[in-house]
């Protein structure tokens, strides 16, 4: 049985979610006797041990058509490669992406089932924004999988032609053996000399719908009421050089460290490393927000209790008093708030924590999510035998 993965990068060049949920999928295929076959924009001649690697030369275009014009020619490569290489079903990501696009126009050509992976933005925003981008690939794949609740009403809410029967919620899977409570962080301390300061840890791309601006704010608040806390901001992205400048104007740059991008493998050690974690998340202008928070996911597996904003699926994570607290999004002040209130109790923080893992064991590790992998695709494969 052979499965091809259509995604826009893999590492070094993708660090995304995509290109490592995309690479999880296919480990647990190749643990199944499957084979998997990616296709990427950008594969750096990498080399994998158990799957192939097509890539796809990208035609530049306009930022804002680049996904759209380049579906005809991403369908035509995957054609090409599928004349040679015999694939029996394709999961493509991005619902208004080339790849979602040019995937199940593919496989309805070649008489195979497709499943569609809708993991954020794809949705939320092109759903009701620009629903002409997101109905072919939805209308012509055999199962769209988002990835939460909140998700899967979206698409009910503005695309309401869609088939029911055709949308499996599979949640982002964690990997719970590398994210445990086992790993020290005393190296990450100890490098940013925290010795034993209150330590608050986010870990986001740097963009706006991440909120970061409001933890530097809550932290500003707490740090001038005299309370004693460090934070930690690992990630990168375009508001970088933005956040860096309002620590600096709050005066707080030496309480805050901005900590580049870390594999997996460091990133547990900052986990470890917190005595809480926080994701202030908000609706942007643009109306994008949060799908899900898999860095949620992360702490809690690592026993760490978090705080959520109240937007997209973080809810669905976030279980208030049981796995963290829950504040309103562009609140500084409920940030603030929800930080001291933990800071103050050290039981709540443990009970949470040990909460919190226990609850990600059940839905989101690998063990658990990654069957629902194997049974959508047999089941697909199965079904269209038979007809």
């Amino acid at each position: 049985m052979s499965v091809g993965i259509l995604v826009k990068a893999l590492p070094p060049v993708g660090m995304g979610g995509n290109p490592r949920e995309a690479i999880q999928i296919a480990e647990a295929l190749c643990r199944s006797s499957m084979e998997a076959t990616f296709f990427c924009f950008c594969s750096h001649e990498l080399e994998f041990k158990h799957f192939n690697v097509v890539p796809i030369k990208a035609i530049p275009f306009l930022p804002h058509l680049q996904d759209v014009m380049s579906a005809p020619q991403v369908m035509l490569a995957i054609l090409k490669a599928m004349r040679r290489i015999p694939l029996d079903i394709l999961v493509a990501f991005g619902a208004d992406s080339s790849e979602g696009i040019a995937a199940p126009l593919a496989a309805n050509m070649m008489g195979r089932p497709c499943i569609l992976r809708t993991t954020g933005n794809d949705v939320i925003v092109s759903a009701w924004k620009y629903p002409f981008l997101v109905t072919p690939s939805i209308y012509l794949s055999d199962i769209v999988t988002p990835i939460s609740n909140y998700m899967l009403d979206l698409i009910t809410r503005y695309l309401r032609w869609v088939d029911k029967s055709k949308l499996r919620i599979i949640p982002i899977a964690v990997d719970t053996e590398m994210f445990n409570s086992s790993v020290s962080g005393k190296k990450v301390r100890l490098e940013y000399s925290l010795s034993d300061e209150f330590t608050v840890l986010t870990v986001a791309r740097l963009v706006k719908r991440k909120g970061v601006d409001y933890l530097l704010l809550a932290v500003h608040k707490l740090l001038r009421e005299g309370h004693h806390i460090r934070l930690l901001v690992v990630g990168d992205g375009p508001e970088r050089s933005l956040l860096m400048t309002l620590a600096g104007k709050l005066g707080i740059a030496n309480r805050v460290s901005f900590v580049a991008y870390v594999p997996d493998e460091i990133l547990v050690q900052y986990y470890a490393a917190c005595d809480v974690f926080v994701l202030p998340s908000i609706v942007d202008s643009n109306g994008e927000t949060e799908a899900f928070g898999k860095v949620l996911a992360e702490a809690l597996a690592c026993e760490k209790p978090v705080i959520g904003t109240d937007v997209g699926g973080i809810r669905e994570i976030v279980l208030e008093g049981q796995t963290g607290l829950m504040v309103s999004q562009r609140s500084s002040e409920e940030l603030a708030d929800a930080i001291l209130r933990l800071k103050s109790d050290p039981s709540m923080r443990r009970k949470m924590g040990m909460q919190g893992r226990r609850i990600v064991q059940d839905r989101y590790s690998i063990q658990k999510v990654m069957p629902q992998w194997i049974n959508l695709i047999i089941e697909l494969l199965s079904n269209r035998s038979r007809k």
